[in-house]
């Protein structure tokens, strides 16, 4: 196992980063000998690929959060996709893409999930006040 030098967490030796705060892990000569000589012919660097399911539950899952601590392409796409909704919901159509903003920043713990959050609460509102604003004046 490798020990991360920024946080201390422990790492599988095949990782290159940190599982639990993303920092460049130490090169380990002896982990890279071992597999370059061919003296370890089932080495397989991800054992969960094959599976199809991640088995290690128990340090990989954030209790706080109630999502797994690896970084998932998913959840990056789910933050952009809501940044996307957020923008789109100050400037048209509102009362779809504010929910969408919102029940896609659920998906994902990223900054532009919660931007994109911010900003589907701010169209809904915008909206909400246009309603108004359009019912006062007439």
């Amino acid at each position: 196992m490798k020990k991360c030098p920024s946080c201390g967490g422990e790492n599988n030796d095949f990782n290159s980063f940190c599982e639990w705060c993303g920092g460049k892990l130490p090169e380990s000569a002896e982990v890279k000998s071992e597999y370059v000589d061919g003296s370890n012919d089932s080495f397989n660097p991800n054992p969960n690929i094959n599976s199809g399911m991640n088995t290690n539950y128990s340090s990989n899952y954030n209790s706080n959060t109630g999502r797994s601590n690896y970084y998932s392409a998913e959840s990056d796409n789910a933050g952009i996709q809501a940044l996307v909704f957020g923008i789109l919901s100050i400037f048209c159509c509102s009362i779809i893409f504010g929910p969408l903003a919102i029940v896609k920043s659920n998906e994902s713990d990223s900054t532009m999930a919660k931007a994109g959050r911010i900003l589907g609460i701010i169209g809904l509102v915008l909206w909400v006040l246009g309603i108004i604003l359009r019912v006062i004046l007439r």
